[in-house]
């Protein structure tokens, strides 16, 4: 099976976006900067501009590596510890013990894109909001996103499970 290489080129993409949206914004936000919001889209956690680049670097590249990297990891794995639908068919041969690692880690590079794209979504609101002096997140935008976000998923596990459905046998 030959890589698709767009996921890793189109989260590429959005961490440059993000590190070009991490320049522009870091002298325009305050010393303080609201980092938590609660349901009402009010301001429950104050830190600094630092801080908040710390934690947002932190999670777009830890997310990254755990969608983009662990899958290479799961391959030291024996196949009996990785969990797949359709196990029986797939634990079957080496070959295609190999051709359902392919498809985890395929899958889970998507899902790393989707990932990079909520959090650079959330992140250039918080920074938008932060540079305004506009304290308070507004809930309906949060749900639009992870709306989007949460129908992708579901989506993505629909995929993912029909994917490893075994070819039907005559």
């Amino acid at each position: 099976m030959e890589r698709d290489r767009r996921p890793l080129y189109i989260w590429l993409l959005f961490a440059i976006a993000d590190a070009l949206l991490s320049a522009y914004y870091w002298p325009r936000l305050p010393a303080v900067v609201a980092q938590h919001f609660d349901r009402s889209g009010h301001p429950d956690a104050w830190g600094t501009r630092a801080g908040l680049y710390l934690m947002m670097w932190a999670l777009i590249l830890g997310m990254g590596a755990i969608f983009l990297l662990a899958p290479k990891g799961i391959r030291w794995l024996p196949f009996a510890l990785v969990n797949v639908p359709y196990k029986r068919y797939w634990e079957a041969t080496p070959e295609r013990q190999q051709e359902a690692l392919d498809i985890v880690e395929q899958h889970l590079a998507w899902l790393a894109v989707a990932v990079i794209a909520l959090h650079s979504v959330l992140f250039l609101e918080l920074l938008r909001l932060a540079a305004s002096g506009v304290p308070r997140f507004p809930a309906d935008e949060f749900i639009a996103v992870m709306a989007v976000f949460l129908v992708f998923a579901a989506a993505w596990g629909v995929v993912l499970v029909r994917r490893f459905k075994p070819p039907e046998t005559p």
